[in-house]
């Protein structure tokens, strides 16, 4: 028999060998699969299924999020009538195929603490391109989508934060990440619907050297159906928490 100590394990194995249950990012995974549903990765469009990857990041570390739910919005087409159209003869709106996607561009977002600091407002601005974008455009500005958070959830615990732990927690908080993702597809000739939603992410400023998965990647399947994602970073106004006297210069 061979004596088992005289063999050589090349390093590459020993990662292997030595690596359950503490595989780097397996917090992280259990995370996605535990409290993935409340922080909105199982809200249409789900949530790609992540891989662990190392992140260099300098840094907002989230601490707090807020899942919308599924929006859906349902806007008349065409959005006036003719009549409204100043033109000579007769105006016609170019027609929508049924099932046809349009396409969803944000043009503008922000959000603001409301007073009383328990709820938070976020605003989307979207346009949509609908027919053929190279022969026939049809750019149809929205109405801003307005959703207000009044519930977030620790991370990583998911534990639910509102009223007065809300504002508790305001008090160290920076600044924010929205995630919108969207799309919009001709319902009827006369209706375009556009379903998607809205993931607020509250940070403070850190500095981390991670190991770390990305949790809001759009699957091939939301992609090709149309889905569209966009993640904003801002930070909350001096107002919030307060401006410089400038008795300690930016260095």
């Amino acid at each position: 028999m061979i004596d088992s100590k005289y063999f050589e394990i090349p390093d590459f194995c020993e990662l292997t060998r030595q690596c359950e249950p503490n595989c780097p990012c397996n917090s992280c995974l259990g995370i996605f699969n535990t409290c993935g549903p409340v922080f909105g990765t199982t809200t249409p469009p789900v949530s790609r299924i992540p891989t662990c990857e190392c992140h260099d990041i300098c840094v907002e570390e989230v601490v707090l999020i807020g899942n919308s739910g599924e929006f859906t919005r349902c806007i008349a087409y065409p959005p006036v009538g003719p009549c409204r159209v100043q033109c000579n003869g007769t105006f016609t709106f170019p027609t929508l195929t049924v099932g046809e996607t349009c396409q969803v561009i944000l043009w503008c977002a922000d959000e603001q603490i409301d007073e009383g600091c328990q709820s938070i407002t976020v605003r989307i601005g979207l346009v949509l391109i609908c027919g053929n974008c190279t022969t026939n455009p049809i750019i149809l500005p929205l109405p801003t989508f307005t959703k207000t958070f009044t519930t977030f959830y620790g991370f990583p615990d998911c534990t639910p934060v509102t009223g007065q732990q809300l504002k508790n927690e305001l008090t160290r908080i920076d600044g924010s990440c929205l995630v919108a993702q969207f799309n919009a597809v001709v319902t009827s000739p006369q209706q375009i619907t556009i379903t998607g939603k809205i993931i607020d992410k509250l940070w403070r400023s850190e500095n981390l050297w991670v190991e770390g998965i990305r949790p809001f990647e759009l699957t091939d399947e939301a992609i090709a159906n149309g889905y569209s994602s966009f993640t904003v970073k801002g930070s909350f106004d001096t107002s919030h928490h307060g401006s410089s006297s400038g008795d300690c210069p930016i260095v």
